[in-house]
Order: structure tokens, then sequence, then C-alpha cells
């Protein structure tokens, strides 16, 4: 036989150790890897139960946090509903006409009354309630905290000396 008749292995034969070599190597690499990762888990892990009290604190911290928020949203709200009496009662009084005067005010829950008397040389008391009443309705400042701003049904008309006087009631519905 000749020389040229004999050949060596095949190739695929060859390549059989080159692949198990590549595949060791991906292993050893994987694996390496692996014990990083896990390595670096447990670090954080070790940081993460370091920081356990800090993170606590902070979640107290935001819960009471939402509290005061709560809190403080309740008073804003209540201090938005508040009605200014101070200015209420000036600008019943920039709008008050000569010869009527009040003789009582009262406020209950939402309900608002106020009981006054006029008096006319000219007679015309019924004249100065309502002129009285219509620029208290056109004050935006005054009415932006009522519903309603209307004449009381009870009207009552008494002698003082020589003069008339009529006794009537404002009421209102606050918002």
């Amino acid at each position: 036989m000749s020389a040229e008749g004999q050949s060596g292995p095949p190739i695929y034969l060859l390549l059989i150790p080159l692949v198990f070599a590549i595949l060791i190597i991906v292993h050893v690499f994987l694996a390496i890897a692996g014990v990083s990762k896990s390595i670096q888990l447990n670090s954080l892990n070790s940081t993460w139960k370091k920081l356990e009290p800090q993170r606590l604190s902070l979640d107290n911290f935001k819960q009471e946090s939402s509290v005061v928020n709560q809190d403080f949203q309740a008073v804003k709200q209540l201090l938005d509903q508040r009605v200014d009496w101070a200015e209420k009662l000036s600008r019943m009084c920039l709008d008050l006409p000569s010869g009527i005067w009040f003789s009582e005010l009262i406020v209950k829950q939402k309900n608002f009354s106020l009981k006054a008397s006029v008096v006319s040389l000219q007679n015309e008391e019924m004249a100065v309630v309502n002129k009285y009443l219509d620029n208290l309705k056109k004050d935006k400042s005054f009415m932006k905290d009522f519903a309603s701003l209307e004449l009381g049904p009870s009207l009552k008309k008494r002698q003082i000396v020589s003069y008339e006087v009529f006794d009537f009631t404002i009421s209102g519905v606050l918002k």
C-alpha cells in the first residue's frame, strides 16, 4: 500500500476534543460568574440587613408624615371653609344706611339671622330696609359665604314717642 491511500483520522474526530474543550471553558466561565454573582448577592444582602434600622426609621417617618399631612389638609380645609365674621360685620356696617340699627345677630350651624330696627322721618322704612338688603346682596365680599339672604317674614311696627319704628329680620343660609 502506498502512502497516499493512508489518511489520518477523520476530521470530525478531531473536532470532538475541541468541542469538549470549549464546553469546559464555558462551564468554568459560567461557574466563576455564578460564584461572583453569589458573592455580590451576599454582599448586597449584608448591606440590606445593616440598613434595615434606617429603612424602618424611614418607613415610620413616612407614616408619621402621612398622618401630619392629612391633619394639615384637614386644618387647611377648615380654614378655607371658615367665615370671617369680622369682615362680614365690617361690610354690614359699611353698607348700613342711616336710620337702621342692629339689635341681635345669631349664627347657628348654617343659619344666619340679623334682627334690626329702622326709623325714617319720611315714612320710607321699607324702602330703607330693601335698599340695605339690596346693598348687602350686591356686595360680593359679603355674599361669598352665603347661599341666600332674604328679608324675614316678621315685620313689627311699634311706636317710640312720636316715631314709628319697624323691627325686621334678615335671614340667610351659609354655604
